[in-house]
């Protein structure tokens, strides 16, 4: 099943119980990677639903607003089309 990403505030919790040393474990992994336990449980499930980590999928969106902003812009920019000329007679 695909569930579309949405962006936007992070306000659901996910909770689960887990003994203590796969806690210590997980924080260990977490802090090697740069990254508080929090955002380390937030990539794995969003790797498990999305398919990409919680950064890629912001990126990701991000890039999509940009072009699409862009493409309004460009649109703005191009002048009105004017009247329909006639095509050019040639002597023969």
């Amino acid at each position: 099943m695909y569930l579309p990403f949405e962006s936007g505030n992070l306000t659901e919790e996910v909770k689960t119980h887990v003994p203590d040393a796969t806690k210590l474990l997980l924080g260990r992994k977490a802090r090697k990677l740069g990254m508080l336990p929090a955002e380390y449980l937030r990539d794995l499930v969003c790797l498990d639903v999305h398919g990409s980590t919680y950064d890629e999928l912001m990126t990701a969106h991000r890039r999509k607003v940009r072009a699409a902003m862009q493409g309004q812009l460009e649109a703005q920019d191009r002048p009105t089309q004017g009247p329909t000329l006639a095509p050019e007679r040639t002597e023969s």
